[in-house]
C-alpha cells in the first residue's frame, strides 16, 4: 500500500502510456471521476445529508450546495412521490432539448458544476472578497469568449469590484478556481448581479451538483428533497491525495489510466484495467464485510457505464500491467 498525490498520479499515467501530451485538465477530470466512482462504490462516508429545493417554471436544472456521493432518494414532497433516476443520454432520447413540460417524474445527475448559476447571456464576470486583505490572489476563469475557449486570471483587490476584459459566452463557464486560499469569501457574479460562484474561505473552489428534472417543471414552488451521501473532496493542486484511506489510492490510478488508454484508442488495454478495478473493488468490499461482519450495498453500475455517462467522472505496489 502506497500514498500517491495528483502529481504523482499525473506523472505515472503519462509514463505508462508513454504519452506526454495528455493535459493536466483531462488527467484531473479522470482522476476525480474515479476517485468519486470508487467513494460511490465503497460507500466510505456514511452521513447522510438532506438538501430541498423549489421548481421553477420553465427550469430544468438545478444546482445543489453539497458535494454528493451518491443519491440515496429525490422526492417531491408536495405532490407526494418519489422521483426516478435516468441518465442524461436517456433523458436526451426521450425529451430532445428538454421541452416538454408538466410534473417531474425522473431526474439526471450528471457530472459537477464549478458555477451555480449558468450565464443566460454573454457578460463581463467581477469578483470581490468579504476580506480587504485579499489582494495577491488570482481568480482563474475557464469559458469561451466568441466560441473560443479563453482563460482569464483576475487579481483580487479585497472588497473593491475587479472585473474581467472578456465577455464571456452565454453557457461557456467551465472551470472558476482561486491560486491560493484566502481570508475571505470570493463571490463572483455577472454584470446583472447574478451569483454564478461563492468559494469559501479555506477552499480554492466550489462544487455543485446539477440535478435535472424531466418533464421541466410547469409550476413554481414544488418542494424538492434529495437525500445524499456526501462525496469526496476533489484533487486540484499537485500535493493533493485522493480523498480515500491509503490503500485506495492506487485504485484512482488504475481508473485514472484505463480512461487514459481509451482516450487514445486502446480499447483493449482499458478494458483490462477496468476489469482490474472492478475486481480490486470486489476484494475490498468482502475484505471490509468480513471485518465489520456484514455486507454494504455496491451500485449495480459498472465503472464503464459510469465514467462514459460522466457521472463520476488492499492494494500493493506491483506494476499495474
Amino acid at each position: 500500500m502506497y500514498k500517491l498525490d495528483r502529481a504523482a498520479i499525473f506523472a505515472e499515467v503519462k509514463r505508462k502510456v508513454h504519452e506526454s501530451t495528455l493535459s493536466d485538465t483531462q488527467l484531473e477530470l479522470w482522476s476525480n471521476l474515479t476517485q468519486d466512482y470508487i467513494w460511490s462504490q465503497l460507500d466510505l462516508k456514511s452521513g447522510i445529508i438532506k438538501k430541498n429545493f423549489v421548481t421553477v417554471e420553465d427550469v430544468a436544472t438545478y444546482y445543489i450546495d453539497c458535494n454528493i456521493g451518491r443519491v440515496l432518494s429525490i422526492v417531491n414532497v408536495t405532490q407526494e412521490y418519489p422521483l426516478t433516476e435516468e441518465s442524461e443520454k436517456q433523458l436526451e432520447l426521450t425529451d430532445p432539448g428538454g421541452t416538454t413540460t408538466g410534473s417531474p417524474r425522473v431526474y439526471s445527475i450528471e457530472g459537477k458544476s464549478e458555477t451555480q448559476y449558468t450565464l443566460s447571456a454573454a457578460s463581463k464576470l467581477s469578483v470581490t472578497s468579504t476580506s480587504a486583505s485579499d489582494t495577491s490572489q488570482t481568480i482563474r476563469i475557464t469559458g469561451t469568449v466568441d466560441s473560443i475557449e479563453t482563460t482569464e486570471e483576475i487579481t483580487l483587490t479585497g472588497t473593491t469590484v475587479a472585473t474581467s476584459t472578456n465577455k464571456f459566452d452565454a453557457n461557456s463557464i467551465k472551470r472558476v478556481r482561486i491560486s491560493a486560499t484566502a481570508l475571505g469569501n470570493i463571490a463572483l457574479v455577472d454584470a446583472s448581479s447574478n451569483s454564478l460562484v461563492t468559494i469559501p474561505i479555506g477552499k480554492l473552489l466550489k462544487q455543485y451538483q446539477p440535478i435535472t428534472l424531466s418533464p421541466t417543471p410547469s409550476e413554481d414552488d414544488d418542494d424538492i428533497k434529495v437525500r445524499c451521501i456526501e462525496g469526496p473532496d476533489p484533487m486540484i493542486s499537485d500535493s493533493d491525495t485522493p480523498d480515500l484511506p491509503t490503500e485506495y489510492h492506487s485504485l484512482v490510478l488504475i481508473g485514472t489510466l484505463a480512461q487514459a488508454h481509451e482516450e487514445l484508442y486502446e480499447y483493449d488495454r482499458a478494458s483490462s484495467l477496468y476489469d482490474r478495478l472492478e475486481a480490486r473493488i470486489k476484494k475490498l468490499k468482502q475484505m471490509d464485510s468480513s471485518i465489520r461482519g456484514h455486507s454494504r450495498r455496491i451500485r449495480t453500475r459498472s465503472l464503464r457505464h459510469s465514467i462514459s455517462h460522466g457521472r463520476y467522472l488492499n492494494t500493493n505496489d506491483e506494476d499495474i500491467y
